[in-house]
């Protein structure tokens, strides 16, 4: 379960010493359309950084703003992180907390749905979490009553993200204070009304995407489940995608780093289909191998509906005990395991699961799986020992297979996700350290500077990072249908 908390309200100059107003979230009409986002004023930007030191407001639109829902449950989002506190006192030299990711849904005037997330780096600093915000403000601030004129053809399309990633980079840049420096990776996903069939509406699906952001299309009646953008990212040492290459970044300097691996597509999505942007927070948490089935796996069953306080308390077995560094994401196999060992004979059932239930299960599965991490991280950025109530060791138990007799039901094959493209590694200097057996934690937080452990590899490792996951149906039910499309047959 996620934990609710309120966005914060902007206040006015006079008022910034006063407790922040409370809000559901922040929702910003302008004519008939209404954008739903976390809340983080990007006015003034050129009074930072001083003015984080007196805004308290400021600061805690900066955090996690928790769980949002629509009014009608059309969409739902979690702005979260299972980075620890002390990481950003001891590392950054921050007393508050940033959440470098940021998003948010836009209901156009037909009914429609756009929506857009962005990852800010956080190597460039706190900046980058303003520089995520100014994105997405940009992106649907821009269609809040337009959609972007793609055609059949491919490669023109393509050629509209990179100018509307050029664009979005200009206004960035005139919006950020020149003594600052942020970025972040970007990406768009809007419904665009086209017709009926069978009394259904249905939408074109139109994204566009630059870094390690990802959007998937789910039909929970066919059981389907795509990934809409390719990714592209570097290959790390052992030749596996690097989870540190965010792939693509639009810098608050007014250029762009890798545009070549924009991406541009489209894809037919009926009114019952569900849309789900995540960024590389929960990504980079499931298998490269199994990253689609383990999304709709997790999406549809109502295991992850137990708070995490709960789930984390069963004996989670695919983590290394002996070597933490040694720890791999669990497999489905795994997972449909621990659910069975932890079910207590309760046989599930799998209604079509509602956009709040989805993101929730999702954001509670990245929890669950970065609990242990966490925990450590903690730890070792306030240089102290874990504590054995905190990280208890599990009974050791032998690995059996277990066939599941009715709890979980067999998922077909799933769409095909396109191959990502790779690069050669990039010779750099290794910051991380080599695993070894039994490994002294003391020793690690005894040394002088405190960095953030980073291993050999991180391919199929749990990562602490922020979270943003968004879900939302094609459209809300309201407004009025458009009747075409430029003539476009899909």
């Amino acid at each position: 379960m996620i934990e609710e908390k309120n966005c914060f309200h902007r206040l006015s100059e006079h008022q910034i010493d006063t407790a922040p107003l409370p809000l559901t979230g922040v929702e910003v009409e302008t004519e008939t359309a209404l954008i739903s986002m976390p809340s983080l004023c990007t006015n003034n930007l050129h009074l930072l950084p001083a003015s984080l030191e007196t805004d308290e407001v400021q600061k805690a639109e900066l955090g996690s703003q928790g769980f949002f829902i629509s009014d009608d449950g059309s969409f739902t989002y979690s702005h979260e992180s299972n980075v620890s506190l002390s990481f950003y006192k001891s590392d950054l030299g921050l007393p508050f907390a940033v959440n470098m990711d940021r998003g948010g849904v836009v209901t156009r005037p037909d009914g429609s749905h756009a929506a857009c997330i962005a990852d800010g780096a956080s190597g460039d600093g706190f900046f980058s979490a303003f520089v995520a915000q100014m994105i997405c403000e940009h992106f649907l601030k821009t269609y809040l009553c337009k959609s972007m004129q793609f055609t059949e053809n491919s490669i023109q399309n393509r050629l509209i993200a990179t100018d509307e990633f050029y664009n979005c980079a200009q206004v960035v840049h005139k919006q950020s204070p020149n003594a600052l420096q942020g970025s972040s990776t970007a990406l768009f996903v809007e419904c665009v009304p086209v017709g009926q069939k069978n009394q259904k509406n249905l939408y074109r699906v139109q994204t566009i995407a630059l870094g390690d952001g990802a959007a998937f299309l789910i039909n929970f009646g066919e059981n389907k489940i795509a990934q809409l953008n390719k990714i592209t990212r570097r290959l790390d040492s052992q030749g596996y995608p690097d989870a540190t290459h965010a792939g693509g970044l639009i810098s608050s300097k007014a250029y762009i780093e890798r545009l070549e691996n924009t991406c541009a597509t489209y894809i037919e999505a009926s009114e019952d289909d569900y849309i789900i942007l995540v960024t590389d927070g929960f990504l980079d948490n499931v298998r490269d191998d199994q990253d689609l089935q383990l999304t709709y796996f997790i999406a549809r069953h109502p295991f992850f509906d137990q708070p995490v306080e709960q789930l984390t308390k069963y004996d989670r077995f695919w983590e290394n005990w002996q070597d933490w560094r040694k720890t791999q994401l669990p497999t489905i196999e795994q997972l449909k395991k621990f659910i069975c060992d932890n079910s207590k004979g309760h046989k599930f059932v799998f209604p079509k699961p509602t956009p709040e239930q989805v993101t929730k299960r999702l954001a509670t599965y990245v929890k669950l799986i970065t609990h242990h991490d966490t925990r450590l991280e903690s730890a070792l950025y306030k240089r102290e020992m874990p504590k054995p109530e905190v990280l208890p060791k599990p009974e050791v138990k032998e690995m059996q297979k277990v066939r599941v007799k009715q709890p979980i039901s067999p998922i077909p094959p799933l769409s095909v996700k396109p191959k990502a493209i790779v690069e050669q590694p990039v010779e750099q200097k290794s910051q991380s350290i080599p695993a070894k057996t039994n490994t002294n934690i003391a020793s690690i937080i005894d040394n002088k500077k405190v960095a953030k452990v980073i291993n050999d590899s991180m391919h199929n490792k749990p990562k602490t990072d922020d979270c943003m996951i968004i879900t939302m149906k094609p459209g809300s039910g309201e407004g009025t249908l458009a009747k075409d499309f430029s003539s476009l047959s899909i």
